[in-house]
């Protein structure tokens, strides 16, 4: 087993899930006028971006090595966090977005590269507890929020996210440089149809993250709850997701295509719940929807890095991962250009979309693995 110490790589991933804004977050982009159509193509832009970057950052990744690519894509984060604090208007907003393409361009494959490196053994489980720390500084965020957000509004909000980004970026120069493979050929991938799933699965699993992010909210608005309960609604499932380290533990990571479908049926059930339910019951698949999400990207992202090595592309990892990511932020923007064409849309219809969306990319994969054995 290849394994190294990851405690720089854990705490980075601390300060980087201190968004002290998250409860608020589409608050923030509303508060100067903006609609929920001009706020998808806000992340029609932000998937453009990273669409357009993807290869090339990979690219990079693959010339300069890990470390030194997780070091701009702490740089870009913390830019895009600056340019938040003085966004008041649309452009600014689209600049933050593109920031922000660029930062997930370079963390894309990167970050999953390195972990693979690092514990390729038991890679699941170390990215599971990467993503714990990540997860706990969420939690910290989130309690702190009601009292921050009391004191000093959203800017203050803003702004201590922001530092927490700088102080990510510095951590990242203590980042143990992972062992480098000399190049024995050149590069020669292209796009097979055995790709396709990967590509579609890896754009539902974001879609479903980001409406999560940002329409759980919509749904307290419709119990006519306050805005401030949105931080209870985050800290109790996020303390959920920290159970997925353990569930990686107890189901092992092998039968790895049995684990996602479970999982994939399991989310599923759980986002059409959530479209239909109108009593408050409705808060209990939205508590475990993140858990479930997280813990099949886990074993999905293990899939993908055995795939590459399957098919030889080892030496050209994340090249190969920033790949399936480009083409996965396809279907996120068809997606997001989608909603936004939709006017007044009802937020309980955008998790029926959801859902009925999810189940397609499921069936197709059903079916395209039942064609290949």
């Amino acid at each position: 087993m290849k394994h190294r110490n990851i405690t720089t790589l854990k705490y980075i991933s601390l300060f980087g899930g201190l968004i002290f804004y998250a409860p608020v977050a589409l608050l923030v982009r509303t508060r100067t006028g903006m609609t929920y159509s001009q706020f998808f193509v806000l992340q029609a832009v932000l998937s453009i971006s990273i669409f357009v970057f993807e290869i090339p950052c990979g690219y990079i990744t693959d010339k300069i090595g890990y470390q030194k690519t997780l070091i701009l894509n702490s740089l870009f984060t913390f830019l895009a966090r600056i340019c938040m604090v003085f966004a008041g208007n649309f452009p600014l907003f689209f600049i933050e977005a593109v920031l922000e393409g660029i930062s997930i361009a370079f963390y894309s494959g990167t970050m999953s590269g390195y972990l693979y490196q690092l514990s390729e053994e038991h890679f699941a489980f170390s990215l599971s507890v990467v993503d714990n720390y990540s997860n706990l500084g969420f939690i910290l965020s989130t309690l702190t929020f009601p009292y921050i957000y009391s004191a000093w509004g959203i800017d203050g909000l803003l702004v201590l996210t922001a530092l927490c980004s700088f102080i990510g970026f510095l951590l990242a120069f203590h980042l143990p440089n992972e062992k480098r493979h000399p190049v024995k050929k050149k590069i020669s991938f292209s796009f097979h149809l055995t790709d396709i799933p990967i590509s579609l699965f890896i754009g539902i699993i974001n879609i479903s993250f980001l409406i999560i992010n940002f329409f759980y909210i919509g749904i307290l608005t419709q119990f006519h709850m306050d805005e401030r309960y949105m931080s209870i609604l985050i800290l109790l499932y996020t303390t959920i997701q920290l159970s997925v380290s353990k569930l990686t533990q107890k189901f092992g990571e092998n039968n790895l295509f049995k684990k996602i479908y479970v999982c994939s049926g399991m989310c599923i059930f759980c986002i059409f719940s959530i479209s239909l339910c109108r009593s408050r019951a409705i808060f209990f698949p939205m508590l475990i929807l993140p858990t479930l999400l997280s813990l099949l990207n886990v074993y999905f992202e293990k899939y993908q890095n055995n795939y590459i090595d399957y098919r030889g592309y080892g030496q050209h990892r994340a090249t190969i991962l920033s790949c399936y990511n480009m083409s996965a932020n396809i279907v996120e923007v068809f997606f997001l250009f989608g909603s936004a064409k939709l006017k007044n849309i009802y937020v309980f219809d955008i998790f029926t979309i959801l859902g009925c969306i999810f189940t397609i990319i499921l069936i197709f994969i059903l079916i395209f693995q039942a064609r290949k054995k």
